[in-house]
């Protein structure tokens, strides 16, 4: 096996441990390792769908600020022909929750998904994936 370092913010590595303590894994490499699967499972698709079209759910939550508004406005703004569909609630005063629905190719969706992911913020965030069909209306 490969033996790798990465640093993680105290409170998110505390946040882990608890989990992965809870849920049974015998210790941290096990969890982190059922998570790269889990990462792996989520985000790719088989080459062959590099040229689909697809339909992504993405949903994430995130503590409201005026930087990360801003920053999905502009996402949304510069992706309005691919985000089919946007809903934002808010689950406390200062967190809220987004779904965005994309229609495009994979790899506009996969830009998109990744912007989003990689805003400073974002507290989590899933994707789920459908291949659409040529009876698939745009």
């Amino acid at each position: 096996m490969t033996v790798i370092s990465l640093s993680v913010e105290s409170n998110l590595l505390n946040r882990f441990d608890q989990v992965w303590e809870v849920e049974g894994y015998h210790n941290r490499s096990e969890a982190v390792r059922s998570a790269m699967r889990d990462f792996i499972h989520t985000y790719e698709l088989p080459d062959p769908m590099t040229d689909k079209r697809i339909e992504r759910i993405v949903v994430f939550s995130f503590h409201d600020s005026k930087h990360i508004r801003s920053k999905l406005g502009t996402i949304q703004h510069d992706y309005q022909h691919i985000i089919a569909e946007n809903l934002h609630r808010h689950i406390f005063e200062d967190v809220c929750f987004q779904m965005l629905t994309l229609r495009g190719l994979k790899q506009q969706t996969d830009e998109i998904a990744g912007i989003i992911r990689a805003i400073r913020g974002i507290e989590s965030f899933h994707t789920f994936s459908v291949v659409l069909g040529p009876h698939d209306h745009e």
